[in-house]
């Protein structure tokens, strides 16, 4: 997830390849506004769900739930945690 502007939120899904490596395109993308969208809920599958959220969400409520193995917060700068 990251956020694009004060009004949009990106949501970006990849599948993982059996290496463990993000795959090049995403299995689902969507820009939410937060004028049409108050709450996104993930969805994990299984102990290999990664999640990385970025600095701010445009006012949205996030709720991630079951099979999460990993979650990374912003580091410095709004970027990805290591």
């Amino acid at each position: 997830m990251k956020k694009l502007n004060d009004k949009q939120t990106a949501v970006n899904v990849y599948r993982l390849n059996s290496q463990g490596k993000k795959e090049a395109k995403p299995y689902y993308q969507r820009i939410f506004k937060s004028s049409e969208t108050k709450q996104i809920t993930l969805y994990g599958f299984g102990g290999d769900d990664e999640f990385i959220i970025g600095k701010d969400i445009a006012g949205i409520k996030i709720i991630l739930q079951k099979g999460i193995n990993k979650i990374q917060f912003p580091g410095k700068n709004g970027e990805p945690a290591e």
